[in-house]
């Protein structure tokens, strides 16, 4: 599979998981995080998935470690819990 496929699949899983910023997600938070790890997806790898407290600066996020590929590509993406915004794309105006 090609490098740009299997970030496209990366992104996917993202995309996915930012959407479960609803009421009734929410309420299961630590749930919903840890879940990230268990998601299928034969090309990107969720290493862990911890749900981060709010703090005095940062509201509560949950913070998603993997690889993409055969582990050379690592990421780190902080999905925040209260996702009120639509996905945006670059080219959004």
């Amino acid at each position: 599979m090609t490098r740009i496929a299997r970030v496209a699949g990366f992104a996917g899983c993202v995309l996915a998981a930012s959407l479960i910023g609803t009421d009734a997600a929410q309420a299961d938070s630590a749930g919903q995080c840890s879940a990230l790890t268990r998601a299928p997806n034969a090309d990107t790898k969720i290493t862990s998935a911890t749900l981060m407290t709010a703090t005095a600066t940062l509201p509560e996020y949950c913070n998603v470690q993997g690889n993409i590929g055969p582990g050379t590509i690592g990421f780190v993406v902080q999905l925040p819990t209260k996702w009120k915004a639509a996905p945006k794309q670059a080219d959004d105006d």
